[in-house]
């Protein structure tokens, strides 16, 4: 250790700095739970996030860098449960989930296979 982490830095009442900001303690960062395989062997999670007003979204692993599912309009929660759990179900390439905000349930594809159109390409050199 350097002196500079020895040395004792004596401060008035409450304005000594602290390595725990209101951001730590009013749980800033996100939280994950209620996991899911689908039958390819995709992980998805919930993931509650506070710098969305707690909006949970449902996430899917996808190598690096993990997608949202749900899109930004829905908040997957039910007050069925409160205590948290049940707030979406895989089937195949579908997932039925309860918004939060009209507790509805809605049907997605999770499917990776998306639209493909084809054109005819001509190559000039």
């Amino acid at each position: 250790m350097s002196s500079s982490q020895n040395s004792k830095v004596i401060a008035p009442y409450g304005s000594w700095k602290s390595p725990i900001t209101a951001d730590v303690v009013s749980g800033s960062s996100k939280r994950l739970g209620g996991t899911a395989v689908d039958p390819q062997g995709h992980l998805f999670w919930l993931e509650s996030r506070p710098s969305e007003s707690g909006r949970v979204v449902l996430v899917k692993e996808a190598g690096d860098e993990p997608i949202d599912i749900t899109p930004p309009e829905f908040a997957v929660r039910t007050l069925a449960q409160e205590y948290g759990g049940g707030a979406f179900r895989i089937s195949g390439d579908t997932v039925i989930f309860s918004n939060y905000k009209d507790q509805r349930l809605y049907k997605q594809s999770i499917s990776s296979k998306g639209s493909y159109f084809y054109c005819v390409f001509t190559l000039k050199s």
